[in-house]
């Protein structure tokens, strides 16, 4: 599926410091700003060095990365941030005519414009390179507003 302005919604759990990320809009080839793409996304990037990065990617048919004029250089974003292992955290991204918030346990972490959005696409989750990674109510859902964040759900017991 491809979705445009939305908004994804997960709670995630690890069980030890790890790097792992995920990514949205994910859009298959297609011409984009002038160029034929091999693909596009956005990601966020969970290090262990404690930081959060929000990149912009545009692969050209080798994919190779490109910056197109006006599209900007990659990351939208480098935050320090620690997660907690061994409990639940949760997530809400949205994506609403170029302006991207993300909120982490009801925080707003990220709020940035992209004057160039990328065009429609999936989402995928990446693994850890150490630990386990445990994912539940994944949702998605198409905006026609900005988000308003809903209240952090009431964590289960893992």
């Amino acid at each position: 599926y491809e979705f445009g302005d939305a908004a994804w919604r997960f709670r995630f759990m690890m069980t030890e410091e790890t790097g792992w990320g995920l990514s949205w809009n994910s859009a298959r080839p297609a011409d984009f700003v002038g160029i034929t793409t091999g693909g596009t996304y956005y990601g966020i990037i969970f290090s262990t060095n404690r930081h959060i990065v929000v990149t912009r990617r545009i692969l050209d048919t080798s994919y190779q990365r490109v910056f197109p004029e006006g599209s900007g250089k990659g990351n939208l974003t480098d935050k320090v941030l620690i997660l907690e292992t061994n409990i639940w955290h949760y997530m809400e991204i949205s994506t609403f005519q170029g302006r991207f918030q993300i909120w982490l346990d009801g925080e707003n972490i990220v709020d940035v414009q992209d004057d160039v959005p990328l065009p429609p696409g999936g989402f995928s989750i990446g693994k850890g390179d150490s630990g386990i990674m445990y994912f539940d109510a994944i949702s998605v859902c198409g905006l026609s507003a900005p988000l308003l964040s809903i209240p952090v759900p009431v964590p289960v017991m893992p």
